[in-house]
């Protein structure tokens, strides 16, 4: 289905995406994500996510399921300083960043949020890829790299630092010693 008539547009603050929220030529509305390449031109929006009877319903589904939407328009900070520090780290380096890497931070800050897990800290690490760490008492000697193709798991003691990686690629599922290795839920 097409999208008819465009009624908003809502660009990530680091600007590699953007939710197009349209009027469907029935009457109904969906959003679709689109990208953005490293010269920042548009490609073509992807799939329509969802149907709604107005485009209040498809924006309010679209925040409840796009990571960086939610933290623009929650009453926790934290959440939206996680959205600029991102797109902080990025300019700094917009050459740099591969989209696997962005995809893989997007899909686990979207575990992260989606189960009510404190945000994180985010830093840039050594190559082009995301450091996350928490202030949270259980996760404070927790550190999480997160690559192309894995998060490198950190976890740092008097003395010694334990490391392991789980293999990942976008979209596959993350496995439960991985999200155990999570802060708990708030």
């Amino acid at each position: 289905m097409i999208i008819e008539k465009v009624v908003g547009t809502f660009p990530r603050p680091d600007n590699i995406e953007r939710i197009l929220v349209g009027e469907r030529e029935d009457g109904l509305f969906t959003y679709k994500k689109q990208a953005a390449d490293r010269n920042g031109t548009w490609g073509s929006p992807g799939p329509a996510c969802g149907v709604y009877d107005s485009p209040e319903t498809a924006i309010a589904e679209a925040q409840q399921r796009v990571w960086w939407l939610r933290a623009m328009n929650t009453d926790t900070d934290d959440w939206a300083d996680l959205a600029k520090a991102v797109a902080t780290i990025v300019d700094e380096r917009p050459d740099e960043y591969e989209p696997a890497v962005r995809q893989n931070l997007d899909e686990l800050l979207l575990v992260i949020r989606s189960t009510n897990r404190p945000a994180p800290n985010v830093s840039p690490g050594y190559w082009p890829t995301f450091c996350l760490a928490w202030e949270a008492e259980e996760a404070r000697n927790l550190q999480i790299e997160v690559f192309e193709d894995r998060y490198e798991v950190y976890r740092l003691f008097d003395g010694r630092t334990d490391v392991w990686y789980e293999p990942h690629a976008y979209g596959a599922p993350l496995s439960a010693a991985f999200l155990a290795e999570l802060p708990n839920p708030t």
